[in-house]
């Protein structure tokens, strides 16, 4: 089986889609998987890692595939990279990189990425505060269906982040 197989197999028996559902066989395929060069195997493992999915919780190896996977250009295994940085998961707590890992993530097109590094620019997470920023970072999330980023646009509406307060066009959001 080629790696994208084994790691949609992991998924398979992760969710129980089509096999009797087993978290240990998940993480095995998963690290079959990251162990032949695959970025969403590797961030599929380093998911198992932070969570205990198949395998005792261990922050420290979750940091370290999250980071491979990253390094490979996963989108995916950026944000999650950046969410290690931004709450000390496995790793000592940097912001900086944390919202660098996002803007990565984000401009790799993925819709999570843009809401947190949307986060970043609201709140000054690694990077100085700018509201119009923000909000274009959580339109381009809300845009891509992501239902946190659509609450955010609201709430810049609602709170005139980035924006005029307007209540009405928050409640359309």
């Amino acid at each position: 089986m080629d790696q994208n197989g084994l790691n949609n197999f992991g998924r398979c028996y992760e969710k129980g889609i089509g096999v009797k559902k087993d978290e240990y066989k998940a993480f095995e395929c998963y690290k079959q998987s990251a162990n032949i060069g695959h970025s969403e195997g590797m961030n599929n493992l380093g998911r198992c890692y932070e969570y205990g999915i198949g395998v005792p919780k261990d922050e420290n190896a979750a940091f370290e595939y999250y980071e491979k996977s990253a390094n490979c250009g996963d989108s995916e295994g950026m944000n999650n990279l950046g969410r290690c940085y931004e709450y000390g998961i496995g790793v000592q707590k940097d912001e900086k990189k944390a919202s660098k890992n996002y803007e990565k993530s984000a401009n790799l097109g993925d819709n999570e990425g843009m809401n947190n590094i949307g986060r970043c620019y609201e709140k000054g997470i690694g990077v100085q505060k700018n509201g119009q920023t923000a909000l274009a970072y959580y339109r381009k999330s809300a845009d891509m269906d992501n239902s946190d980023g659509m609450n955010n646009v609201g709430h810049c509406y609602e709170n005139g982040i980035g924006v005029l307060n307007d209540e009405e066009k928050a409640l359309e959001c």
